[in-house]
């Protein structure tokens, strides 16, 4: 256990976290939260959600600066969706040159620059959507994940035969998959840890199935863990899970 612990500590870790900021969705959760709030606060009770945007971004907020407090060698991406959009809200498009040259970032300007991506992503018309395409997003994550790593590699492509995150062979990330964790490739010390964070609010997009279960399966193959978290309305039918999550992420 010492040793495996010694080992982790030598990675770099890269974390983009993908979150569901679809208007339609964080709009009634606020409706009913008001609603709720008004009768409870009248008998001196606290607040029991379900929880507003405003309070997931500044979650989100607090998380990232814990996450790149943890080592020096860390660095975050955040990506929203909302509808049929995605975008990198965090870092801007004018630091993302520095961003994939360095992989450092001025987290003072977070909270800033969070709240100006997520109100210009929401205010496109695809936006306008009771569902999230959260395939679009984790996609997204992906590439960004591998331009990330061909800068920090000097230009040599990611998920080559000479790249430290490249699996033995493929029958390696299909057994993975089925459970097998004792067969999957460790990375070599000092080697960046890419991991991607999605974050749900709205149901489960059906048409998305095979889109989402694609990334889930390259995300696999090139060895980048998934974790998911899904955010219950509480409202009538809604989900309270996503099955989708549940087979993607890395157990």
């Amino acid at each position: 256990m010492a040793i495996s612990m010694l080992k982790r500590s030598d990675e770099r870790s890269l974390l983009v976290v993908v979150i569901d900021v679809s208007p339609v969705i964080w709009n009634m959760r606020d409706m009913k939260r008001s609603k709720s709030d008004e009768s409870r606060f009248a008998k001196g009770k606290q607040s029991t959600g379900p929880a507003t945007l405003e309070e997931c971004l500044k979650s989100i907020q607090a998380f990232s600066g814990a996450f790149c407090g943890l080592q020096r060698e860390c660095s975050i991406m955040i990506i929203a969706v909302a509808g049929n959009e995605s975008a990198i809200v965090f870092p801007r498009k004018k630091s993302l040159h520095d961003f994939f040259l360095e992989g450092k970032l001025d987290l003072r300007n977070l909270q800033e620059n969070l709240a100006t991506g997520v109100a210009e992503l929401i205010s496109r018309k695809g936006a306008a959507e009771d569902t999230a395409c959260m395939a679009a997003g984790v996609s997204l994550a992906l590439c960004n994940v591998n331009r990330f790593l061909v800068a920090n590699n000097g230009g040599v492509a990611a998920l080559s035969a000479d790249s430290s995150l490249q699996l033995q062979k493929d029958d390696d990330s299909i057994v993975s998959v089925m459970g097998d964790t004792k067969r999957r490739k460790t990375r070599k010390a000092g080697a960046l840890s890419p991991r991607i964070l999605v974050i749900q609010a709205s149901n489960d997009r059906s048409n998305d199935y095979n889109a989402f279960m694609n990334c889930a399966f390259a995300a696999v193959k090139h060895n980048v863990v998934i974790d998911g978290c899904f955010i219950p309305s509480g409202i009538g039918q809604d989900a309270k899970n996503s099955s989708f999550l549940e087979q993607a992420c890395d157990r």
